[in-house]
């Protein structure tokens, strides 16, 4: 398998760092596929889940991940780079699975891109997508969310760049790494 990008993530909350690997597949070449970390137990082997529910497109791209519902799973946007061909919303059901909500999320017209990137744009607690040279903006939910202002010590790192944050409840694992002055863990 070529892939034309690939992620690193946590597909399932536990803590394990998952693989995704992005495939512009042509016609009988393989789709991209999901790789789940076994963990510690399992001398950390990776399982393939093979596409999870990812929708083959012959044109995807590099993967973007980021939490836009806010329930603590990473969810997928895969762009389309040629042919006319839209990007595509998965959502993370939390249970290794990807679902195809790129119409629901209003962000189907998404064409030729070859970019895009997770933030919270506005400020407000949710990812907004910033993909085909456009911001499309989440109107978020009632989930609850927490803001991390992550300050160093001295004045060589004052922003605390390269700094982890790693939150722990119950089962669920979440962590962030600080790339800018501030960090959002999802």
């Amino acid at each position: 398998m070529v892939s034309d990008g690939g992620t690193n993530f946590d597909l399932d909350g536990d803590g394990s760092i998952d693989l995704l690997a992005g495939n512009l597949a042509h016609g009988g070449q393989p789709q991209s596929r999901v790789l789940h970390n076994q963990g510690l137990d399992k001398d950390y082997v990776f399982e393939d889940r093979e596409s999870s529910g990812i929708m083959c497109q012959e044109s995807y791209a590099s993967p973007t991940l980021g939490d836009c519902d806010d329930d603590d799973d990473l969810d997928l946007f895969f762009f389309a780079v040629y042919g006319g061909a839209r990007g595509h919303l998965f959502r993370n059901n939390g249970a290794g699975q990807f679902a195809q909500t790129t119409d629901e999320a209003g962000v189907g017209n998404v064409r030729n891109s070859c970019q895009a990137a997770w933030g919270d744009y506005d400020n407000d607690g949710d990812l907004d997508l910033f993909a085909g040279g456009r911001l499309f903006r989440n109107s978020g939910n009632k989930d609850n969310w927490l803001k991390v202002k992550l300050q160093g010590t001295g004045n060589v790192n004052s922003s605390a760049i390269g700094a982890v944050v790693r939150i722990q409840l119950g089962e669920k694992h979440s962590r962030g790494r600080s790339k800018a002055a501030a960090a959002v863990a999802t």
